[in-house]
């Protein structure tokens, strides 16, 4: 839910990740979002490219899913 998403943000946030926002695409019912997030942080690098696909229902998000270059890369990342 909402609180979910805050939540992660503020993790992201926290670590210093720097996010820059490529482009958006759309369909009838979704919008993906193409982000390339960067960050150093104790000897460890992040050069990431995600796809956040929002999709809706009724006018409001009903699913998020996030789409990683590097599953690894961030997981040591984010320890």
């Amino acid at each position: 839910g909402v609180e979910g998403v805050i939540a992660r943000a503020r993790i992201i946030a926290s670590y210093g990740v720097n996010v820059e926002v490529i482009r958006a695409v759309y369909s009838l019912d979704g919008v993906a979002i193409l982000l390339h997030n960067t960050a150093s942080r104790g000897g460890r690098n992040l050069d990431q490219h995600i796809a956040a696909v929002f999709n809706f229902r009724a006018g409001k998000i009903s699913r998020l899913d996030t789409f990683l270059s590097d599953v690894a890369m961030a997981e040591a990342f984010f320890v």
